[in-house]
This record gives C-alpha cells, sequence and structure tokens, in this order.
C-alpha cells in the first residue's frame, strides 16, 4: 500500500508534464512565427523546463511513456526549426534556442532512451545548436560564437560514435534545418552513401545585376570546396574502416573538423538559395579552411 501511494503521485506528475508540453507545442506550432521575441524566450524557458521536470520520472515511463516522449522530442525540434532564423540576428534569442537545442542533444543521448529508438534525437539537437551558433558566427563576422559551434560540432561528432561502418553516410539530414515535422527522422541510421553536395539553384531572373556577379564569382568557389569535401569525406570514411577493423577509431578532432567542414558546406548552400551571397561565400571560405586541417590525414590538394 506504502508503494502505490509514492508511485502514483510520481505517474500523475508525469501525466501532467506531458499534457502541459502537449498543450503548449499544439499552440506555439499554430502561431508560427507570429509570436515577438519575449514570447519565443519565455516559451523556449517553459520547454526546456517541461523537460526538467520530466527527467527524475524517466525511471518510471513505460513504453507508451516513451513513445510519447519520443514525439514531444520530434515536435519540440520541429517548432525550435520554425523560429530559429528569428535567433540569428538576435543574440539573446538566438542563444536561448541553441541553447535549448543542445539541452535536447543532451536529453536524446541519455541511456534510458536507447531502446526506444532515439537513435537521431540527440543528432538534430547538436546539430541545431552549432547551426545557430554559426549563423550567428557569420553575421557578426568576428571570433564571438566560434567556440560554441565548434563545442556542439564536438558532441555531435562524439555522439557519432565509430566513423567507419557507414554512420556519417546518412547525408545532409543532420546539418539541415529541418522544414516541419515530417523533416525529422528519429529512427535507425541507414547509410545512403556519399554524395557531393550539388550546387543549389538558383533564379537568375529574381537576382540584381550586383546579384547576378555575387553569384557568377561564388559559382565556381562552391563547386570547388564541395569537391574538395566530399573527397575528404570520402577519404576520411575509407581511414575509419582500417581503424575499425583493427578495433580503432578516428580520433575525435578530426571527427570535429569534417562535422564542421561539412555543416559550413552546407551552410554556404543554404545561404545561396537565401540569395545571401556575402555571408555564403564567408561559409565557404570556413569550410575550405577547417578541410585544410584534415589534409595531413585524409590527402589532398
Amino acid at each position: 500500500m506504502l508503494r502505490l501511494t509514492w508511485i502514483l503521485p510520481l505517474m500523475t506528475g508525469l501525466a501532467f508534464c506531458q499534457a502541459a508540453l502537449e498543450r503548449d507545442l499544439a499552440q506555439w506550432q499554430a502561431q508560427g512565427v507570429g509570436a515577438t521575441d519575449a514570447q519565443i524566450l519565455a516559451r523556449v524557458s517553459a520547454l526546456q523546463s517541461g523537460y526538467q521536470g520530466m527527467v527524475p520520472r524517466l525511471g518510471g515511463f513505460s513504453a507508451s511513456d516513451y513513445q510519447a516522449n519520443r514525439e514531444f522530442v520530434r515536435r519540440s525540434l520541429a517548432w525550435l526549426a520554425l523560429v530559429e532564423s528569428r535567433g540569428y540576428a538576435n543574440p539573446a534569442l538566438g542563444r536561448s534556442i541553441a541553447g535549448m537545442y543542445g539541452y535536447l542533444g543532451d536529453y536524446g543521448a541519455r541511456p534510458e532512451f536507447r531502446r526506444f529508438g532515439y537513435w537521431g534525437g540527440p543528432a538534430y539537437g547538436y546539430a541545431g545548436a552549432g547551426r545557430l551558433y554559426r549563423r550567428m558566427w557569420l553575421g557578426s563576422g568576428g571570433s564571438l560564437y566560434e567556440r560554441d559551434y565548434e563545442r556542439y560540432a564536438l558532441q555531435l561528432a562524439t555522439f557519432g560514435g565509430s566513423w567507419g561502418g557507414g554512420y556519417w553516410g546518412r547525408g545532409w539530414a543532420y546539418y539541415r534545418r529541418p522544414e516541419g515535422l515530417d523533416a525529422i527522422d528519429l529512427g535507425p541510421v541507414i547509410d545512403h552513401g556519399r554524395k557531393q553536395l550539388a550546387v543549389p539553384a538558383v533564379n537568375l531572373a529574381k537576382l540584381s545585376a550586383a546579384e547576378k556577379e555575387q553569384w557568377k564569382e561564388i559559382k565556381p568557389q562552391f563547386v570547388t570546396v564541395s569537391s574538395q569535401i566530399h573527397q575528404a569525406l570520402v577519404n576520411l570514411d575509407s581511414l575509419g574502416d582500417r581503424l575499425k577493423r583493427q578495433g580503432m577509431d578516428v580520433n575525435a578532432v578530426d571527427k570535429t573538423n569534417a562535422v564542421l567542414m561539412e555543416s559550413f558546406l552546407q551552410d554556404g548552400a543554404d545561404l545561396i538559395q537565401a540569395g545571401d551571397f556575402e555571408n555564403a561565400k564567408k561559409a565557404l571560405t570556413k569550410a575550405g579552411y577547417v578541410r585544410a586541417r584534415l589534409k595531413s590525414v585524409v590527402g589532398g590538394g
């Protein structure tokens, strides 16, 4: 009887936390980007508090609780992606959203979730935090936020486990900003093989004369950097496979640099599609610079 008396409030508290998250996420998603910066800041804080309230109860989760929680994580990531761009030019808001991304990365990486299909959750969280800090760094043009995006690149690389065996062959899913709930897949990692990132499509008819000149300049840079990074990743895959057969792995610094160069390349592609050629050039230059750190490991010019 004493045991039942102790468990009932615990499960009631869990149901309350889940109901609150369900209500809030539905409301925020429906409103979209119409909220003010102050409202988004308050919502990010409330979202983190909601997850913190569930952490002490993880040991009492049933299979259905874990499944519901998995959907909360997906919906939370989708909402953060929806409001993410609001933080690019607002440092306080950007740090708040990035911190929540990082929190979801840590939350999804908890050992309690491993047998319930959270493979992609931590990756989306860490990638989102790093992506936001990279965009803020590009916008500031200085060294501000550099340690932040490097830290999350390390967490993403470390979470990925062994480099050999195709884990990183999934492609760009974890580096892009998800567009909608359907774009977030927390399921098993599938090796689709390495593919070079294609040149982004640009509607020349919508560009001014100055923008056409910028695109003319940046397009060959994108082709070159994309090709070099693709080859570096292929070589790193081969190295990882060889090391894995010997019971070893690519070191954490090299993994981190690989994540960073791949991430900056994707940033460049996204910025080109957004028509921000100036920052796209910065991203591509940074991607090439980070790739140069790996030349002693993967070769190349």
